[in-house]
Parts: structure tokens; sequence; C-alpha cells
């Protein structure tokens, strides 16, 4: 297996590989059934908190670094992992978390009750909408789809499982749901869950 680290520009332009890592699964090598006991640092999702810090170290401290990834970075290690300064992440999120939503969006302070990502984002305000192509696929025609945004500021708390951990802070993030607006029937709707350590302000259609 082969992980890359793929570096581009604000324009979408690549720069290259940044890092690498590679690795080999033993036959023996423990089932996902066990994946809950085991610390990342002993499962192959340790291979994210590992991109973002080869990241950080070869590229200079004067740019920018925003780690944008998929849904198996949805790591909360990686979330309250420590980051050096002007480095943040965008991931799109797999699972539901628990969280307590900010009193106030443009604010720090965390006030209110726990409550979950999804339930703290159907309860914002509509922000806006806007529209992206989606590509063809198998048994798909390309369109074009239309997508209400909404946006909030929470504190993603530690999983459950791991909540007694004091090695695991809460982590303040901004959630961004995207949900698309009249689907054509027969396709499954567009439905976005991304979680940021960018600080959102005002929506730009």
């Amino acid at each position: 297996h082969l992980h890359s680290d793929l570096v581009v520009s604000l324009a979408g332009v690549p720069l290259g590989v940044v890092a690498q890592q590679h690795w080999q699964r033993a036959p023996d090598a423990p089932g996902r059934q066990t994946r809950r006991q085991r610390a990342t640092a002993e499962k192959e999702s340790q291979r994210w908190l590992t991109g973002l810090t080869l990241g950080e170290v070869a590229i200079p401290e004067t740019c920018r670094v925003v780690m944008v990834a998929d849904r198996e970075a949805d790591i909360y290690d990686l979330f309250a992992q420590p980051r050096r300064p002007r480095s943040d992440w965008l991931i799109r999120a797999t699972q539901d978390r628990r969280v307590a939503v900010a009193a106030d969006a443009a604010a720090s302070a965390v006030a209110a009750a726990p409550a979950s990502l999804l339930a703290s984002l159907a309860a914002a305000p509509l922000a806006g909408h806007t529209t992206v192509t989606v590509p063809r696929g198998r048994g798909r025609p390309a369109r074009t789809a239309t997508l209400a945004l909404r946006f909030q500021a929470v504190t993603v708390r530690p999983p459950r499982a791991r909540a007694a951990q004091a090695t695991l802070p809460s982590v303040p993030v901004w959630a961004v749901l995207a949900e698309e607006v009249d689907a054509p029937e027969g396709v499954a709707p567009i439905h976005w869950l991304l979680q940021t350590m960018i600080v959102l302000g005002t929506f730009l259609a």
C-alpha cells in the first residue's frame, strides 16, 4: 500500500509529491473488529497524522498549509494533533460526532449544551446556495447540482469510548453542510458534511 501527499497551489496547479508512506499488511494483521481497542499509532489510519506532520516539515512556514482529505481522515486524533502556525485541514466527515455548539458563530467561546454535528447544522440558518458540476459516472449523466449551504462553529468532543482520556481535548472546528436541492428523480442527492480548522465568515455566492 502506498499513501502519497500531493501538494497543489491555491489555483489547483500540482506542485509535486511532498511525502510518501508505504507498508505491507501482514497475513495475521488484526481485523477491523479490534480497531477500537488499538491505539491510532498501531493502525493504518496513522498515515494521515504522519502525512500532516511530514507536509508541515517539508513546506516552508511562510506558506500556509491546508490538508484536504476525504472521509478516511475523519480521525479524532488528527483533530487533536498539535499543528504548526499557518497549518489547517479540511476533512469530509464520516460520522456524526458529539459537539458543543457556539452561542455565537463568530465567537470562540462555546456555551451551548452538547449536541450532534448534524443536529447543530440542521439548526443553523441557511447561508446561501451554490452550484457545482457533477461529472458523469457509471449509468449517470453529468449534471449541474444546486447545493444549499449551512455552516456553524462547534467544538468537537472526544468519542464516548475515549472520553475518559485526559490527553484528548475538545477541539473547536467549523462544520459545513452541503445538501443538493431538487436532485433528479432516481439520483441520490449530494450530502457533504465537512469539518475544517479554517475560520469561516460571510458566505459568498
